[in-house]
């Protein structure tokens, strides 16, 4: 969004333009006045969509320049300036058409609050606001800030919030693993270009464990219209779930259901997935609701079982036949007393998941619990026969990932998306990432970004906007909290210690 600045002091116009540079990216300051007849050929020239206009300057005051500019620029909006004494000019400014106006001198809290207010109904403002719900949204899900550390008031505290977790399973590992993985998140993401509203905030993140989580959100003002909106977006990320599923990749969809405030949804997603071998026995390739999964009788032996066949089948896809061998022995009794209690509809969604997560294992049409483990260990003979073990060390695996994140921490970096690329499962991944250096694969990046940025504040006169994209961000304001949670100084103020 393009501004225009004018006043004739040079302490208020760079007062103003520093506290811009450190808001989000949607504001960039198209000119400078320091009269109303420049204004008046700034407005003309850039057509922006705010202009801040000191009421007293010489010549063309303010008031003179909104009346005659706006014939110049009509679809701009105004933000005045003023002193304690110049309520006066200040309300008849407001009739003028003026927004908002700012006391001298000017707080970066009120200028922000005036720039939002003055374009809330924008397309760029709902955009803006949901990308930093996005932002402060992934960064509570990995434990990077607190949630004590948002407005009480606002929507982590006081909203409602809907959420899903994203299963993806497909036989083909590798670069293909993370093609899929990668245009399955493209279509989640057009489904918040369809539905994003005023009012409602909608994220795709990635979780800890590497899953892909639709998030919805929406205050107690939206009520029962907030909660129509965000339905209807997850209704067509559903929709786009059972799109994927329709080819060699199966989805299937883990849903919270209604949650008050961040800190239940946070719980029920790291209940989610915690149940998700469940999926296997209530509804593969389909929607499990949060409730129904622990309302289910023996929920929790179905969990040890689906444990066990992960383990196995997460052997057979690292190529790991060894240990592959040792679970597949270790499935038969657990299956055999699995299938004494087993309804139909479980036994035919464990071998759906089956054939389809492991299409080498040769099972019939309702295939008892003994058929399926006599056939894990004849498929882990032939395979020992044909193939040697690809096992890679666990150290090598770890050297990969940091090698990967070292040329890649400005991009999109997921933990999913290297488990893929290094054909491995992203809960092993990660497990074995933080086993070996002792931090989680998200507080290890965030330490290097902001390593990175250090360097970058020191060493160059880029701007923070610049510095924060140049390390992986795209919400200046995120960067700054992260920045000020790791140096405990806004990365100006750091800049200027040093």
């Amino acid at each position: 969004m393009k501004l225009v600045v004018a006043d004739d002091e040079n302490l208020v116009r760079f007062s103003i333009r520093s506290m811009i540079g450190e808001m989000d990216a949607a504001w960039v300051i198209a000119g400078e006045a320091t009269n109303g007849e420049a204004l008046l050929e700034l407005l003309a020239e850039q057509q922006p969509g705010v202009a801040i206009v000191d009421i007293h300057m010489p010549g063309l005051n303010g008031l003179e320049a909104i009346r005659q500019g706006k014939a110049l620029s009509p679809m701009t909006k105004w933000i005045i300036l003023t002193g304690h004494s110049d309520f006066a000019f200040a309300r008849e400014a407001v009739k003028l058409g003026a927004s908002d106006y700012l006391l001298k001198p000017i707080g970066t809290d009120d200028l922000e609050r005036a720039l939002y207010a003055t374009y809330k109904d924008g397309r760029e403002m709902i955009l803006l606001h949901n990308e930093r719900f996005g932002s402060n949204l992934s960064a509570l899900l990995h434990g990077l800030i607190a949630v004590r550390q948002e407005d009480r008031e606002g929507v982590f505290h006081q909203g409602s919030f809907m959420g899903a977790v994203f299963e993806q399973d497909l036989p083909a590992g590798g670069t293909a693993r993370a093609e899929a993985h990668a245009a399955f998140y493209r279509r989640l993401t057009a489904c918040i270009d369809r539905h994003l509203a005023g009012g409602i905030h909608l994220a795709i993140v990635t979780l800890p464990g590497g899953e892909l989580a639709a998030v919805g959100a929406w205050n107690a003002v939206q009520g029962c219209e907030g909660k129509r909106q965000t339905g209807a977006f997850f209704e067509d990320a559903l929709r786009e779930a059972a799109l994927a599923s329709s080819g060699e990749e199966a989805v299937t969809v883990l849903a919270t259901g209604q949650c008050r405030g961040f800190k239940e949804l946070n719980a029920r997603l790291a209940e989610l997935q915690q149940l998700r071998e469940l999926r296997f026995f209530y509804g593969f390739g389909g929607v499990i609701e949060h409730g129904s999964l622990q309302a289910a009788t023996g929920w929790q032996e179905r969990l040890t079982l689906g444990r066990k066949l992960s383990a196995a089948i997460d052997y057979l896809h690292e190529g790991r036949l060894l240990n592959f061998q040792n679970a597949a022995m270790e499935l038969e009794p657990a299956l055999a007393g699995w299938e004494l209690a087993a309804a139909e509809s479980e036994k035919r969604s464990l071998l759906k998941y089956i054939g389809h997560a492991a299409p080498g294992i040769r099972l019939a049409e309702g295939s008892s619990g003994s058929a399926v483990a006599q056939e894990f260990r004849l498929h882990g003979e032939r395979m020992l026969r044909r193939l040697k073990s690809k096992e890679v060390g666990p150290s090598d695996v770890v050297s990969q990932v940091l090698l990967y994140v070292d040329r890649h921490y400005a991009e999109e970096v997921a933990i999913g998306q290297i488990a893929d690329l290094l054909n491995v499962t992203p809960s092993y991944l990660s497990t074995l990432f933080h086993k070996k250096t002792g931090l989680t694969f998200m507080k290890y990046l965030t330490r290097l970004r902001m390593g990175k940025a250090e360097e970058l504040l020191l060493g160059t006169r880029m701007s923070i906007k610049q510095i924060a994209e140049a390390v992986g961000y795209f919400s200046t304001r995120h960067f700054t909290k992260l920045f000020t949670e790791a140096f405990g100084k806004y990365p100006s103020d750091y800049r200027k210690s040093v």
